[in-house]
């Protein structure tokens, strides 16, 4: 039994490759506009999600920093002995991983202090909010 040589099974993948484009008619410049039209595409659904991640991030931090400047968020980290500006500083140095991983405790805390009808939801998601920026540190 002969073996085919590498050179002919190259030569013969490269024609499978490329006659299904010209059995259909496309042209060089046809295929170039469609891969390009193929990577602008991809490229703004990457630019967009990244935006909307990005974003998200941003209202996470923010809403963290209207919780930490939170009358009651304050009398309650006094009352417990914990130093708010300490706590400010580890909060605005925090990581998009850091900040991604406390967005639940975050939302949940806001929602509560904007309520007050769970006092005690909201102790206990402060203290893991407080706990969590004082072990970061």
């Amino acid at each position: 039994m002969k073996l085919v040589p590498p050179i002919f099974l190259a030569l013969i993948l490269a024609a499978l490759i490329v006659t299904p484009g010209w059995a259909q008619g496309v042209e060089g410049s046809n295929a170039e506009a469609i891969a390009q039209e193929v990577q602008t595409s991809d490229a703004s659904a990457f630019d967009a999600a990244v935006t909307s991640h990005q974003s998200e991030l941003d209202r996470t931090r923010e809403e963290l920093s209207e919780l930490l400047a939170h009358d009651a968020v304050r009398e309650f980290a006094s009352e417990r002995g914990m130093d708010m500006e300490r706590v400010e500083e580890v909060a605005s140095t925090l990581s998009d991983q850091e900040v991604q991983g406390m967005a639940g405790h975050v939302s949940e805390a806001v929602a509560a202090a904007q309520n007050r009808t769970t006092l005690t939801i909201s102790a206990t998601t402060l203290i893991i909010v407080l706990l969590i920026l004082i072990l970061v540190t």
